[in-house]
């Protein structure tokens, strides 16, 4: 993720010998482990009061003076507590703890993300993968109904949550970064500053950062293209550096999955308009694109594909 890199003057700022060995100083949640974490937050499994297990993230003691830091998860916390949807994952408190620092709990949910099933399983047979990705652009849709754009949509922003029976179900994560428009905006990013994932940002976001549903579209497409093809959509040499990777974004055609990937042309298609470099030209809607997904790939190819994953 690009953003803002905390200067050394504002880390200094951190009285060290005031901070806690207890990451949750002050609530009611207790720390089992680290799980995950980013720049300015860390995510743990936690128990809470009646020894239910949650997953906690937090504001990191060294980002305690980062006023934008604490500002975003802040925003987030709100953001997840106006959203209600299944392809979302919930928020259960809201919280700050004792030292200052913003913290949300959410459930631990059984699964793992779309990132860690493609590093253990490679390319994902296509049906599965337009399922996955299908009900994922049902939770953007449901937060961009509410004047929410993710801007960091990846594998890695995508929980597969465990069924007994059958497959998964996606549950968008992480809208840390997420731009809010309308009366529910709280907090606005300097614009000098790119957010996002390289692998996976939209040109809108390199040229002037403005943004609306079909930059998560974009974003979209390239998740489902790499997840079928195990490769992104441009020829890029492994390793390619930041400003090589944006330039493709801006200026590069992207492949053509059936170029790459066994899938009917009409599949390909629907992942070729998602990537177009104007969003006029994209799908308006993640709806719209979730739609186009299941349209493309017969109803039987999808319950086939879902036997196989359970």
């Amino acid at each position: 993720m690009l953003g803002r890199t905390p200067r050394e003057d504002e880390l200094m700022l951190t009285d060290v010998a005031a901070l806690s060995t207890d990451p949750l100083v002050g609530t009611r949640y207790r720390v089992v482990r680290l799980i995950g974490g980013g720049l300015s937050a860390d995510v743990y499994e936690a128990t809470g009061p009646s020894g239910e297990l949650h997953a906690i993230k937090v504001l990191r003691h060294e980002m305690r003076d980062s006023q934008e830091a604490a500002a975003r998860l802040l925003q987030e916390g709100r953001l997840l507590a106006s959203l209600r949807h299944p392809n979302l994952v919930p928020l259960r408190e809201m919280g700050m703890t004792r030292d200052g620092r913003p913290f949300l709990a959410m459930p631990l949910l059984p699964g793992e993300t779309l990132r860690e099933t493609r590093l253990r399983q490679g390319a994902l047979a296509p049906a599965f993968a337009a399922s996955l990705v299908a009900g994922a652009l049902d939770g953007l849709h449901a937060a961009h109904r509410h004047g929410v754009v993710h801007r960091d949509v990846k594998p890695g922003n995508i929980f597969l949550v465990a069924a007994n029976a059958g497959p998964p179900r996606p549950a968008m994560l992480d809208f840390g970064i997420a731009k809010v428009s309308g009366a529910a905006a709280r907090h606005t990013t300097d614009p000098q500053f790119i957010l996002g994932t390289p692998r996976y940002i939209a040109p809108e976001q390199i040229l002037d950062g403005r943004v609306d549903a079909r930059t998560d579209v974009y974003s979209m497409g390239i998740v489902l293209f790499e997840c079928i093809a195990a490769r992104g959509p441009f020829d890029l040499l492994a390793g390619s550096d930041l400003l090589t990777v944006m330039r493709a974004h801006l200026g590069l055609a992207p492949r053509r999955l059936d170029d790459v990937a066994n899938v009917p042309r009409a599949f390909a298609c629907v992942v070729a308009r998602a990537l177009e470099k104007k969003p006029a030209r994209r799908y308006p809607t993640a709806a719209a694109f979730a739609a186009a997904i299941r349209g493309a790939v017969a109803p039987e190819a999808f319950s086939g594909a879902e036997r196989r994953a359970s």
